[in-house]
């Protein structure tokens, strides 16, 4: 039996072990034929290879990314032949997520980090259903305020060679987006046809960009309402994005505080929050205690 749907987690060493716990909560809380795929970096592929198996598979990232996209040997530091100019890492993994959607046969893709797990059953028709598919937007969720936000906002629109908005504008950037495979093809080719490169060489002349406001822009000022999308205004997912640490007494406030329709939680890789503090958090999200 195949899936229509498919989870896509890059990763990397150092957050090895929440990528496990996450590939265990995809196993147990989606319908057996939804497969996790890990893209990761191929030096981090033998300790990641032990999370393969019939719903999981593991490849390396180099594999995946565009043949313009090159890794300098001896050093973390990446290069694109087409422009010559370097490419940061983190430019790199969302070149990644979008080449990962030309690759694989799944219709709808779902993206998460590998700092979120899921707590709660989800049904695929949560993601896409016949040929539409879920949008998460936050409609004016960019304030003025969010320069960082706006310049990718205005970057896009660049490539895109659509009218850049004033703030507030709609943020689609968050822990668990759904692309639709075909929507993404499309949104490379119109990259292609604005610049006259490849769209990830594109991608690597602007260098501040964000795939998923990317892919929201494409949907909303190019596709229109005519897209075959629908609307999410919620994230499903239950967040600690500050650099400071989850706390033990805020466990119970931050755990039991998902809304109905949730299914997720990310407290996030950088926050310091230790590992004995996020075992418990997703425990008391998932069974509502602690044992």
């Amino acid at each position: 039996m195949t899936s229509a749907l498919a989870i896509v987690t890059p990763s990397y060493g150092p957050d090895f072990e929440l990528c496990r716990t996450l590939n265990r909560s995809v196993l147990e809380f989606f319908p057996a034929p939804v497969k996790h795929y890990l893209f990761v970096d191929r030096r981090d592929l033998k300790r990641f290879a032990s999370l393969a198996g019939k719903r999981t598979i593991v490849a390396p990232k180099e594999e995946i990314l565009p043949k313009g996209i090159i890794q300098i040997p001896g050093f973390n530091r990446w290069f694109s032949t087409s422009t010559l100019v370097p490419v940061s890492g983190w430019l790199v993994q969302q070149i990644a997520k979008i080449a990962v959607a030309q690759r694989l046969s799944e219709a709808t893709l779902v993206m998460v980090d590998s700092d979120a797990v899921f707590v709660r059953d989800v049904e695929p028709a949560m993601f896409a259903a016949g040929h539409t598919s879920r949008l998460y937007r936050r409609t004016g969720g960019i304030t003025a305020d969010m320069t960082d936000h706006l310049t990718w906002h205005r970057n896009a629109c660049k490539l895109l060679d659509v009218p850049p908005a004033t703030a507030p504008v709609n943020d689609y950037i968050g822990q668990i987006i759904s692309w639709n495979r075909d929507l993404v093809m499309q949104m490379c080719a119109r990259i292609e046809m604005v610049t006259g490169r490849s769209w990830h060489a594109a991608m690597a002349m602007n260098r501040a960009i964000s795939e998923y406001l990317l892919y929201g822009i494409f949907i909303e000022k190019v596709l229109g309402p005519q897209a075959p999308v629908w609307i999410d205004e919620r994230s499903r997912c239950k967040t600690h994005w500050h650099l400071r640490p989850l706390l033990e007494s805020q466990l119970t406030a931050f755990s039991l505080s998902l809304d109905e329709g949730d299914f997720a939680l990310m407290i996030s890789s950088h926050s310091g929050t230790s590992s004995e503090t996020r075992r418990a958090a997703i425990e008391l999200a998932t069974n509502g205690r602690l044992t």
